[in-house]
């Protein structure tokens, strides 16, 4: 009776054990996903910050300039920020 009921133990103890690996597997299957997420976002913030800020001293420079752009970048930002 004894070995049987160690290898029950064993058994269980081997199921629990696989049940955790796709518990915790799938949560940081998530977190990598989100992780990746934000800093495609960040690295979307920084990409329009920096055509902003051209267009701003490009506008600066040069009196007669078109001003659609800015406000096109402004309200990416401001879009991307919402989101």
């Amino acid at each position: 009776m004894r070995p049987i009921f160690s290898s029950l133990i064993a058994v269980v103890i081997g199921f629990f054990s696989i049940g955790l690996l796709v518990f915790f597997y799938h949560h940081q299957n998530q977190f990598s996903t989100h992780y990746k997420q934000v800093l495609s976002d960040l690295q979307n913030i920084v990409e329009i910050e920096h055509v902003l800020t051209y267009n701003i001293l490009q506008n600066t420079l040069y009196l007669y300039s078109n001003q659609d752009s800015i406000a096109n970048n402004r309200n990416r930002l401001a879009q991307v920020l919402q989101e």
